[in-house]
């Protein structure tokens, strides 16, 4: 976790207990609530809108095979291979 984020939920924790209990209230509220989320999504991962998107868009693979050809220019490399003894 990021060190500021610690500092803030320690001194929100720490204001809790010394002056004001609501925000302690709120803070257990949001955990729970998060908690519940988490529960009740599949696997417990969420989906963001992107991955949402791919969900609906995009078609089950047919086959696994990624089919793509690239020319290399290896001019070079053959007269580099020439030279070698």
């Amino acid at each position: 976790m990021h060190v500021l984020w610690c500092a803030f939920i320690f001194s929100n924790v720490t204001y809790s207990f010394l002056y004001d209990w609501r925000i302690l209230n709120l803070m257990f509220l949001f955990l729970a609530g998060y908690m519940v989320m988490y529960t009740i999504t599949p696997s417990g991962k969420w989906n963001g809108l992107r991955r949402k998107l791919a969900i609906a868009v995009w078609n089950k693979p047919v086959d696994c095979l990624i089919k793509y050809s690239y020319d290399i220019n290896l001019e070079k490399w053959n007269q580099f291979v020439s030279k070698l003894p």
